[in-house]
C-alpha cells in the first residue's frame, strides 16, 4: 500500500528533482537497486494480460540495463514510467508486450521525451519568473504595499526599515518638486 500511495503521488518533477541512481549506487548498493527495479517490473508484468510473462531473471536483467540507461535519472522516474505505462501514457496499444525491445525502444524514449518536455517547461516558467522581477518598476506605493510582520524584525531592523521608507518617501518628494521646478512655464 505503500509504494501505490508513494506512486500515486509522483510528478515528473519529483523525478526531475530526485537523486540520480549514479549517485544513488555510491549509498546503496548496486544490487539493491537493480532489485527495486526488478520489482518495479514484476509488478508491472503483474498488471498485463498476457500468455508468458517476464521471469524473474529476464527481469533482472533488464534492470541491470534500465540501471545503465537511466544512469541520470532516478528511482521516481523508472516508477513512473511503469506507472504511465500502466495508464497507457505512453506505450501505445501495440507496445503492451513485455519485452526488452518494447522497453528500450519505446517507452524509455517516450518517458525521457515527457521528462523533458517537462524541463522545458519548468525552465520557461523560472525564466518568465525572473523577466517579470527584473522587468517590475519599482516606486514608493510599492515599498508601501510590501507587508512586513513585526515579529520577523527585531527593533533594530524596523527601524532601519522606517528610516529607509522615510528617505524613499523624502527622495521621492524632492524629486517630484524638482520636476515641477524644471517644467517650462508657458505662457498663455
Amino acid at each position: 500500500m505503500e509504494l501505490i500511495s508513494f506512486e500515486s503521488s509522483l510528478t515528473l518533477s519529483d523525478g526531475i528533482n530526485g537523486i540520480p541512481l549514479r549517485k544513488l549506487e555510491k549509498n546503496v548498493s548496486k544490487i539493491s537497486i537493480i532489485k527495486a527495479i526488478s520489482f518495479l517490473l514484476l509488478r508491472l508484468a503483474d498488471n498485463f494480460n498476457v500468455n508468458k510473462n517476464i521471469t524473474p531473471e529476464q527481469a533482472a536483467i533488464a534492470s541491470c540495463d534500465l540501471l545503465e540507461v537511466f544512469g541520470y535519472e532516478t528511482l521516481e522516474d523508472v516508477t513512473l514510467m511503469f506507472k504511465y505505462v500502466r495508464q497507457g501514457k505512453i506505450g501505445g496499444v501495440n507496445s503492451f508486450s513485455l519485452d526488452h525491445q518494447v522497453i528500450f525502444n519505446v517507452w524509455v524514449p517516450a518517458y525521457l521525451e515527457l521528462k523533458a518536455q517537462e524541463r522545458e517547461n519548468i525552465h520557461a516558467k523560472k525564466k518568465s519568473e525572473k523577466n517579470n522581477i527584473l522587468n517590475f518598476n519599482w516606486d514608493g506605493k510599492d515599498v508601501d504595499k510590501l507587508e512586513t510582520t513585526p515579529v520577523q524584525l527585531s527593533v533594530r531592523d524596523r527601524m532601519e526599515l522606517i528610516m529607509k521608507r522615510t528617505k524613499l518617501h523624502e527622495a521621492k518628494v524632492r524629486i517630484d518638486k524638482a520636476k515641477q521646478q524644471l517644467k517650462p512655464k508657458r505662457p498663455f
